[in-house]
């Protein structure tokens, strides 16, 4: 199970296209790769890392639909990262429903001890006026990776987490990205499978 993990004082928008093109991928302020995760003590599950290549990237019918009616009930923001406190109360909810999901310490998404090394930018979803949704991804030179997404459980039916995946994928189109990064998946439990609908994505393989 090989894995390693750095702390670079800086990482350059191209360096991290490199990084990511070759299965790391951000980990707080650090950068990291390991074929595994272990979700509770002494569970352990493989991963594969993935992405999705947005120049020929078709929008399926649904997801057309869901950005479609979601975009008439809600607003939303894109733009640099920042913590405040109507994120943290939106994560508290959403850590109750899915404590493996998120970190208590959202902060660490942005900066940690001084260092900043990504160009995270945040999506931010609005219902009337009122934060329900919010996504966290790091800008590369031409490409993004997807690394947090938390919403108001109250709002699950409109979907929200793919919501924003979906955001971040149509902003990166028009920003000239190629590569759009949402993670690993693991097949060993369904945990992370809704990556795998949002398109044609590609899975590492440890030949390249």
């Amino acid at each position: 199970m090989p894995s390693a993990i750095l702390a670079p004082a800086a990482i350059s928008t191209t360096e991290l296209d490199d990084f990511l093109a070759n299965g790391w991928r951000p980990l707080g302020q650090r950068i990291y790769t390991a074929d595994f995760i272990q979700l509770d003590l002494g569970e352990i599950f493989s991963v594969i890392p993935t992405r999705l290549p947005l120049e020929k990237h078709q929008w399926k019918k649904r997801h057309r639909k869901l950005l479609r009616q979601n975009n008439a009930r809600f607003t939303y923001q894109i733009g640099p990262a920042q913590i405040d406190d109507e994120k943290l109360r939106v994560n508290e909810r959403y850590m109750v429903d899915h404590p493996e999901k998120s970190t208590d310490e959202l902060e660490i998404h942005t900066s940690h001890m001084g260092r900043q090394i990504f160009n995270t930018l945040e999506c931010c979803v609005y219902h009337e006026g009122q934060l329900v949704a919010f996504s966290f991804f790091d800008q590369g030179a031409t490409s993004a990776y997807s690394k947090a997404g938390v919403y108001d459980p109250a709002y699950r039916k409109y979907s929200l987490g793919i919501y924003t995946m979906l955001l971040e994928m149509r902003w990166c189109q028009v920003e000239g990205i190629k590569y759009y990064y949402p993670g690993y998946v693991s097949p060993d439990i369904p945990l992370f499978d809704y990556k795998k609908e949002i398109g044609a994505i590609e899975f590492w393989s440890l030949r390249h």
